[in-house]
């Protein structure tokens, strides 16, 4: 079986060329196989199931690029989507600018390295620097100066016309829940966080193609199975949410 896989940017307008297999997969860094030398889920799922299969990967993806990759590439068939992260994901505010690192304004900026340091001086110093960006996202998010990039009805429109897109298309979605939760994230903004798609993808099932179906996680199976970031999948990891979604297709 082949795994078909593409890496792309929000600069390009094609993707994938050649035949397209029935079976799809569009996700972010944790489906690329970030942080792990190994065989990330989506190739493991598609020796399991003997099944050849198309992979579209970005590091942060909203749901503005799963739409638009579906209806450019006209995928049809079954497509397993993880794109919590380019939609949920928090910024700072720019007034905040002052007062603290250009860099941190950036996506995903605030968050720990997916490997720490095996050097002591510089493990200490990553756990220190993180501890601070825990503490700025709480204190940040309280003052309502940490928001998230996508307003929430933009995403409800968003995913209406996924909907419409995948009934029209005949797409079988499999809305894979996000398989870790971040522990340098503060609980009461990860908990906004992970029920912000699900709530929204839960409320239009109905009017996705018959079969289609949300792929809960259970984060303590994975909880032992993560890199230093507390969010990304190791090797097990991935080999463990493989199987997870193997028995969520039949």
């Amino acid at each position: 079986m082949s795994v078909n896989q593409k890496y792309f940017t929000p600069e390009e307008n094609s993707f994938i060329v050649g035949d397209t297999p029935p079976v799809h997969f569009i996700g972010g860094s944790t489906m690329a196989g970030k942080g792990i030398s190994g065989i990330p889920y989506p190739a493991t799922f598609s020796k399991k199931a003997s099944q050849s299969v198309n992979v579209y990967t970005r590091y942060l993806i909203g749901l503005s690029e799963v739409v638009e990759l579906v209806k450019l590439r006209e995928l049809k068939g079954d497509l397993y989507v993880n794109c919590g992260a380019g939609d949920e994901m928090r910024v700072l505010s720019p007034s905040l600018r002052r007062l603290l690192p250009d860099h941190w304004f950036l996506p995903a900026h605030l968050d720990a390295p997916v490997h720490l340091s095996r050097s002591w001086s510089k493990r200490t110093k990553q756990i220190v620097v993180n501890y601070i960006k825990y503490m700025t996202k709480i204190i940040a998010a309280f003052l309502g100066l940490y928001r998230s990039v996508t307003d929430r009805s933009d995403y409800e429109n968003l995913m209406s016309e996924f909907a419409d897109i995948a009934q029209l298309q005949n797409l079988k979605i499999y809305w894979i829940e996000s398989p870790a939760g971040n522990f340098m994230i503060p609980r009461f903004i990860r908990q906004e966080k992970r029920d912000y798609c699900k709530t929204i993808f839960l409320k239009n099932l109905s009017r996705f193609p018959e079969g289609s179906r949300f792929v809960a996680i259970d984060r303590e199976i994975l909880s032992k199975d993560l890199l230093d970031d507390g969010f990304h999948l190791n090797q097990r990891g991935h080999d463990k949410l493989a199987s997870i979604l193997l028995e969520a297709s039949f």
